[in-house]
């Protein structure tokens, strides 16, 4: 992959598949990472720190994802709060909008030495979830229990979308449909009765707009919110507005602030348990 470069700086036209190489070796100079192996539409790396991570060929996201997540290590705030407050051996995260599962394995990685993890995933997109599962097994990542949904309001059909921002794999939208699909809605509150849990230690909300539909009625906020200790939302405000996300966890007893693209917010009085 090197004759990419050279062909690049004696200034030869880089068409079709070499722009698929030659941001591939960005990311990998950029990330950190070194390459283990090419298939058909992914690549193979592994991190500084032995863990193994799946990405899918340019024009995808997941570079970008991998280099938010990996690289500026945004969740690892996320992992420090939950050093920090919680005690219990159990740790119960839901991932919501898991995309390729970065986060999750992030988390994983962090905390497993701690507690025993046992995940819930919820996303929508068919592709995503099969670039999560080979990212999970790559890791040994096994506690875990996937929900091929959006996380909405209430149980429905939802449509998948792909007109939100660039359209790529990260940028997955849902709305209600007014005809059975083969994707649902699931609500928090339901994904706790189905696994029998009591609280979610944490859930981290990334659903490209539909965290409006979580927010908007007061009442219904209310709800799931009592049953969560650890909160975090990227908040896309072409639907909603931070400001309003952050006034419904005040209102619901949480504290909360901002840490790059995403709020984080944890429930004073669960956390004061621990």
């Amino acid at each position: 992959m090197v004759w990419v470069y050279f062909k690049k700086m004696i200034g030869i036209t880089i068409k079709g598949n070499d722009h698929i190489y030659l941001t591939y070796l960005y990311s990998l100079e950029r990330c950190g990472l070194r390459h283990v192996q090419e298939e058909k539409d992914c690549f193979k790396v592994i991190t500084e720190n032995g863990v193994y991570l799946y990405l899918r060929k340019f024009p995808s996201s997941d570079a970008q994802v991998l280099y938010q997540i990996w690289t500026e290590n945004e969740y690892a705030v996320v992992a420090d709060l939950i050093e920090k407050n919680f005690r219990q051996k159990q740790l119960r995260i839901v991932d919501a909008g898991a995309n390729i599962g970065y986060a999750s394995l992030y988390l994983f990685k962090r905390l497993k030495d701690q507690y025993d993890i046992e995940f819930i995933i919820v996303e929508p997109g068919t592709g995503n979830l099969e670039v999560l599962t080979k990212n999970f097994e790559a890791n040994g990542l096994i506690n875990y229990h996937i929900e091929k949904a959006g996380l909405f309001n209430k149980e429905c059909f939802l449509a998948l979308k792909t007109d939100f921002r660039d359209g790529k794999d990260w940028s997955l939208r849902v709305e209600e449909a007014n005809h059975r699909t083969d994707l649902r809605g699931v609500e928090v509150l339901s994904l706790i009765k189905k696994y029998n849990w009591e609280y979610i230690d944490f859930i981290k909300i990334d659903i490209e707009g539909s965290e409006k539909y979580l927010f908007e009625d007061d009442a219904y906020a209310a709800g799931f919110l009592s049953r969560i200790k650890l909160i975090s939302i990227e908040v896309h405000e072409e639907f909603i507005s931070d400001k309003e996300i952050v006034n419904g966890l005040t209102a619901n007893s949480f504290d909360s602030f901002s840490h790059g693209e995403i709020t984080i917010g944890h429930n004073l009085n669960l956390t004061a348990e621990n």
